[in-house]
């Protein structure tokens, strides 16, 4: 069991067991060769993000604004 000496609420995942995660996988995986997986096929890389194929030539919804100020 995982106890503080002070509580640190509130607690999350990201604070509480990702950091937990990462530690035993750093030992699980310790002294394995690292593998690089190809993609899928049908994914692809434009500009350095990755898409499905069907919505690779500007079909569908590339965006939602939300990048953008809004307008005063």
């Amino acid at each position: 069991m995982l106890q503080y000496k002070t509580p640190k609420l509130p607690e999350f995942g990201a604070t509480l067991a990702l950091p937990i995660w990462i530690d035993s996988m750093h030992q699980a995986l310790s002294g394995q060769a690292e593998v690089t997986r190809n993609a899928p096929e049908n994914v692809t890389n434009v500009d350095g993000k990755w898409r499905y194929s069907e919505y690779e030539n500007g079909v569908g919804v590339p965006t939602l604004g939300m990048d953008e100020p809004a307008a005063n």
